[in-house]
């Protein structure tokens, strides 16, 4: 498995398992050191630099890259969108209230229907298939060569890229 699966994995097994259950819960400062140390082993083990490197070491370097997230950062997230979520509705605004959170009265934003010319005159096409970065890289050279040749000259063509690089940063 690549080291991207294994993430995703100790993402969803183990923090996702610690958001819904932590966040609520008022540990004590001891209990906090544990459950940021079994947050950092999962993401060690996942890594496969749990037995190798000192602790110390791999413990800073990986709060200096963001590799993982600790318990009380995954709380103060959950908390944060649990309570955005209840103060959407009259009776979450209501349940809020009643344990001392004033939200704000919100109303969630209403989707607005385009014009019926801009709907006629907006075409967007099928993505194509087997367009991999690394696997189909003549591909998708070929597909971009197209594609400019094509609107090079259209100053309503514009142009974004949304793959994923393994050596640049998304933007």
């Amino acid at each position: 498995m690549r080291e991207d699966s294994l993430l995703r994995l100790t993402q969803l097994f183990a923090v996702s398992h610690i958001s819904y259950v932590a966040s609520f819960h008022n540990w004590k400062a001891a209990e906090k050191i544990k459950i940021n140390a079994m947050i950092r082993k999962a993401y060690k083990t996942a890594l496969g630099l749990y037995p190798l490197l000192p602790n110390y070491f791999v413990n800073v370097l990986m709060l200096a890259l963001g590799v993982h997230n600790t318990l009380e950062e995954i709380a103060e997230a959950q908390r944060t969108a649990q309570y955005h979520r209840l103060s959407q509705t009259r009776t979450g605004r209501t349940i809020l209230q009643r344990i001392g959170i004033n939200a704000p009265e919100t109303t969630p934003e209403v989707a607005k229907q385009l014009p019926r010319d801009v709907l006629q005159r907006l075409r967007v096409p099928p993505l194509p298939k087997h367009m991999h970065p690394q696997v189909h890289q003549e591909r998708r050279t070929a597909r971009a060569t197209a594609l400019t040749k094509d609107h090079a000259n259209d100053p309503c063509a514009y142009y974004a890229d949304a793959a994923k690089y393994p050596h640049r940063h998304s933007t």
